[in-house]
């Protein structure tokens, strides 16, 4: 199996795969500027996990050191926290 273990319904599951066939379509009408437009599909597990790592990050703020992620599969996390540091440690 290739899929990440979730608490979501079979309906759920199937509904996003949906979602993800229709991103997929609506990519090259979105130009150069497609990531724009990931608000228009971002599930609710992501943008709860995007807000977990703000909360996270801004907890870490004025603590002295570096971040360090073991176990990267795709850099996702460690992306969203270079993101972060970005905004608030421009």
């Amino acid at each position: 199996m290739n899929k990440e273990l979730t608490n979501r319904s079979a309906t759920e599951t199937q509904l996003g795969e949906e979602l993800k066939a229709l991103t997929g379509e609506c990519l090259n009408r979105f130009t150069g500027e497609w990531n724009n437009h990931l608000a228009v599909t971002l599930k609710r597990q992501t943008l709860s996990r995007l807000l977990y790592w703000d909360q996270l990050y801004r907890q870490i703020l004025e603590k002295p050191g570096v971040i360090c992620e073991f176990g990267v599969q795709w850099g996702a996390s460690l992306a969203q926290l270079i993101n972060l540091r970005g905004i608030y440690e421009p």
